[in-house]
This record gives structure tokens, sequence and C-alpha cells, in this order.
């Protein structure tokens, strides 16, 4: 099994414009690797949600080809992350985020 199906990545909507990753208690391996041409468009926009608190860490922005690996912010007992990819050019919010 991947990292990529063990935390859970999914695809988005049919216009495949966000996937996102649960990796809870970051104890089953320090990182995502991630295929990133399930999004639509040519750059991709990366958070790491933390459900704990309702914040993101921005992840930075990435070509959207190949194999990306993501390296949570923190690891540890309880320390569960969200990665949210999502296409660039549809400028959603940052998750967490009221609008």
């Amino acid at each position: 099994m991947t990292n990529e199906m063990a935390a859970g990545i999914k695809e988005g909507d049919e216009g495949k414009h966000l996937t996102i990753g649960f990796n809870p208690n970051n104890g089953y391996f320090d990182d995502f690797d991630t295929n990133m041409g399930r999004i639509s468009r040519e750059k991709v926009k990366a958070n790491w949600y933390d459900p704990r608190k309702g914040t993101a860490t921005p992840a930075g922005e990435y070509l959207n080809i190949g194999i990306q690996s993501f390296v949570p912010p923190s690891s540890g007992r309880n320390n569960d992350w969200v990665l949210v990819l999502d296409d660039s050019s549809y400028n959603y919010a940052t998750p967490g985020l009221l609008i």
C-alpha cells in the first residue's frame, strides 16, 4: 500500500479541482507522496489543515506534474493533519478561514 492510499487521499469533484489527504496521529508515515496529476490545472496550492485548532499552514504552490512529497508541520501522537491540494486558478479560501 502506498502512502497515498494509506492517507485516504481522494479525488475531488468531477472537475478535479481539489484533493484531500488525512494523516491520523501522524503515526503511519512521515510524509505524503502524492501524484500531482489529479488536479485539473497547471499549478496546485497546498495547505496543511490542523483539525485540532481549525487553522491552516501554507505548504506552497507546485507544478501539477509528477510525484510530490509533503511533510506535515509536526509529528507524534495527537498530531492529525489534513493535506489540502487545490487548483491555484480557483483561488479557494485557505482551509479553516471564515469568509
